[in-house]
């Protein structure tokens, strides 16, 4: 119904712009959305609705200002490529930040948690300034708790009273010293029973040496029949001299005063923790040690450097594996190389004498190489029971004082099969 070809406007109908139906007046138009359309037609994606809110479809470029007054609602993303100012307040259900720089933060927070990668958090820039911390903290390591050690210990000291404790300390020392100088009247009298108190090793060593004969010697002089007698009388006069009956009356008042300064409740609450996390390390100890056992099954071994050890499967070493380089004694013009003993050997033949060569111990897919030192008038011959060499032939040590190189490789325990390498200088 735009198309304005059919109707006579002026010379050119192309450059209008008219409604959906250019036959309808605005407010007649029956379509939800009202579209403007060039002369022909062309529909160029600005609508009204019936309240005339515009709409534009295919996006808004401004070249200088916009200004917008009154409140406008934005269906879909925003994507600003430079800076945004307001002049009022910015609400948003949830915001996404790299950065924030803010002069004033005013915080309503009913849940939070804070998850830092690393770094270190500093709260207050003064001495008088006041953390207060709603429930509890929890500090995984104590030797970084770290703080003023001189308040800490009073602190301390006032929560636990030390001088009271301190005071009550001295007079259980002296006390004791009381005791023990009662203790030595004890001993004393009792001289003829024992010197001294002995320790239960010192009783144990001692004990096998007491022969029956010693103890009836023993009953004869302390005459035990009469001290049986009077034991409820000895026993008396201990306690008295010791105060037994007032220290068992006030010992339940004496036990709260120590509960009381040291906590105890706390403490047990603690070493129950403690146990709890020694249990779980046993555990982790079973766990690992299971681990153990499996890996010594695989390996034969706990895979120790000075222990052998057998792998089992593809092995990948990043680096080098160095091997020792054993000497080869020669014993009786023969020089034995013994493959257990590693993969590098050196041997230095004797002027004007004939060696020997045999092998010992072959590891199947072993290879060994032995550095010959040779000298004037050497010669040498080779085990045909233990090696072969290439083609079958022997070995001719170079007779001008240089160094030869003997190389092997084995496929089972019989046989090395090697080569020569002859005047290495």
């Amino acid at each position: 119904m735009s198309d304005l070809s059919n109707l006579y406007i002026s010379a050119s109908y192309y450059g209008v712009v008219n409604l959906s139906d250019a036959t309808e007046p605005f407010a007649s138009q029956s379509e939800a959305k009202i579209y403007l359309h060039d002369g022909v037609g062309e529909n160029l994606g600005i609508s009204f609705n019936p309240q005339k809110r515009v709409s534009i479809d295919n996006g808004l470029t401004v070249s200088g200002s916009l200004v917008v007054s009154g409140s406008k609602i934005l269906t879909g993303s925003l994507s600003v490529s430079d800076n945004i100012t307001a002049g009022g307040s910015i609400s948003a259900g949830t915001g996404s930040f790299d950065t924030i720089h803010a002069r004033k933060l005013n915080i309503t927070i009913e849940s939070s948690s804070t998850i830092y990668n690393s770094g270190s958090n500093i709260f207050g820039d003064d001495a008088s300034d006041t953390q207060t911390l709603n429930g509890s903290v929890y500090v995984p390591n104590l030797l970084y708790l770290k703080g003023n050690s001189k308040d800490t210990d009073l602190r301390i000291n006032e929560k636990l009273d030390t001088g009271s404790f301190n005071s009550f300390s001295s007079s259980v020392n002296t006390e004791q010293l009381s005791q023990d100088g009662r203790l030595d009247s004890i001993e004393a009298f009792t001289s003829s029973l024992v010197a001294d108190f002995v320790t239960d090793s010192e009783y144990s060593s001692s004990i096998s040496q007491v022969t029956s004969s010693l103890l009836n010697q023993i009953d004869t002089k302390l005459d035990t029949g009469s001290y049986l007698v009077d034991s409820a009388s000895f026993d008396t006069r201990i306690d008295s001299k010791l105060n037994i009956s007032t220290y068992t009356t006030d010992s339940s008042s004496f036990d709260t005063r120590i509960d009381s300064k040291l906590n105890i409740s706390t403490f047990n609450s603690f070493s129950s923790s403690v146990s709890s996390e020694i249990d779980s390390v046993e555990n982790t100890n079973t766990t690992q040690q299971s681990q153990i056992n499996s890996l010594i099954s695989d390996t034969g071994s706990y895979a120790k450097l000075d222990t052998n050890n057998t792998f089992n499967g593809n092995q990948t070493i990043t680096g080098s594996v160095n091997g020792n380089v054993e000497d080869i004694t020669i014993t009786s013009q023969t020089a034995s190389i013994d493959c257990s003993l590693g993969n590098f050997f050196t041997v230095t033949l004797p002027t004007g004498s004939d060696t020997h060569f045999t092998a010992t111990n072959i590891i199947p897919g072993q290879t060994v190489s032995v550095k010959v030192e040779t000298q004037t008038n050497t010669t040498a011959s080779i085990d045909s029971n233990s090696i072969k060499m290439i083609n079958g032939g022997g070995y001719t040590p170079t007779q001008i004082n240089t160094t030869d190189i003997l190389t092997f490789v084995s496929f089972d325990t019989s046989f090395l099969y090697g080569v020569a390498g002859s005047f290495f200088n």
